[in-house]
């Protein structure tokens, strides 16, 4: 039996003999024998537990502004005691990179047992750990909640799973680890933008006046890239248009705008004694600067 636990006990003996060189009157201590009793023990062994975190991907995504959920599975060895249970423990939560710190990692507990956080761990490197009853099974989820208006990955993540079983002596215990790391994709926020009508005589030529503003996340990583004014092209070029007095034709119904030209478009009329009204639309451009990793 391969799993055999228990002990044996052997009694070893030794036979000598006198071999006689010549005559004997006496040949009944020609030979002695000792013993002595042996015992032979084999103490349980413990397997390592299985544990495996979001399906065994060491990389969870997630974009910003977003919560994600890893799915975490640890059981038993196949082999294991009655007597056996399991502990877990995440370890490396870096809490200052989460929405409300401790409030922004929620794992599922199991059945009457729950979470609890390692005494004495910082809250730049905290762990969580929990017990559960002899012979059960965990198969849970972690959701991390990420700072909003923050793109600043988790590393250095990993779950231990342990199998205990203290009915021997020495209590014995065997562990099993999965790493795993969640990038935060950096999502620029949407800006707003206002294009204001503007008016005036016959043929004048009249000035675009534009207002961009970014998004939410006002935290110097998100700039803004440009602008454009749209309209129909067939209607745009019947006008001409100039960007500090120097003309910017539209291509596709499209005039294009650095950050620092926004002030300086202007639309002529070709007929100097055309009236009527032509329509536009402003369109601001962002973009966010990631603080690291990036997968989209």
């Amino acid at each position: 039996d391969a799993h055999f636990v228990g002990s044996i006990d052997l009694e070893i003996t030794l036979n000598t003999v006198d071999v006689a060189s010549d005559g004997e009157f006496n040949n009944g201590n020609d030979t002695a024998s000792a013993s002595d009793v042996i015992t032979l023990n084999w103490a349980p062994v413990i397997n390592p537990p299985s544990i495996e975190v979001n399906n065994g991907v060491d990389q969870v995504r997630v974009k910003e502004d977003h919560s994600v959920d890893v799915q975490v599975k640890a059981a038993l060895n196949s082999n294991s005691s009655a007597d056996e249970y399991l502990t877990l423990t995440v370890k490396g939560i870096d809490l200052t990179k989460l929405q409300g710190g401790e409030a922004g990692f929620d794992p599922s507990g199991h059945g009457s047992a729950n979470w609890v956080r390692v005494t004495g761990t910082s809250n730049n490197n905290a762990s969580f750990t929990i017990t559960l009853p002899k012979g059960d099974s965990y198969d849970g989820t972690f959701r991390f909640d990420p700072k909003d208006q923050s793109d600043l990955d988790l590393t250095g993540l990993s779950v231990v799973a342990t199998a205990h079983d203290d009915s021997v002596v020495p209590p014995q215990s065997a562990s099993s680890s999965d790493n795993f790391f969640i990038t935060v994709d950096a999502v620029a926020d949407e800006p707003s933008v206002i294009g204001h009508d503007n008016s005036g005589a016959e043929g004048v030529s009249l000035a675009i006046d534009i207002d961009g503003l970014l998004g939410v996340d006002r935290d110097g990583s998100e700039s803004i890239t440009g602008y454009q004014v749209l309209g129909n092209q067939g209607q745009m070029n019947d006008f001409v248009f100039k960007v500090n007095g120097v003309v910017r034709a539209p291509v596709g119904g499209v005039v294009n705008l650095s950050p620092a030209e926004v002030d300086a478009l202007t639309v002529t009329p070709k007929d100097s004694s055309f009236e009527g009204s032509l329509n536009l639309n402003a369109r601001i451009l962002t973009k966010e600067t990631p603080s690291d990793g990036e997968f989209d």
